[in-house]
């Protein structure tokens, strides 16, 4: 898999912060952005998922103890 450039644009204000970030961090930008971008990609599928885990829920009102799902699976 190839690896693509991206450029992003930040003013002032926003680069003393990501520097200071940066520094605190002892990280470079490439990572810094990144490990952010994917907490953030990965708190977006977290909140997706709870919701339909929400819905469903409503749904469906048949609840399992513990105990209930395990025999269920067959982990007694």
């Amino acid at each position: 898999m190839g690896t693509k450039t991206t450029t992003i644009r930040f003013n002032e204000e926003e680069q003393k912060i990501i520097d200071a970030y940066m520094e605190f961090q002892d990280q470079p930008i490439s990572t810094v952005i990144k490990d952010a971008l994917f907490d953030d990609i990965a708190d977006f599928f977290d909140s997706v998922y709870f919701e339909s885990s929400i819905e469903y829920n409503e749904k469906h009102d048949k609840k399992y103890t513990t105990e209930e799902l395990l025999k269920e699976l067959g982990i007694d």
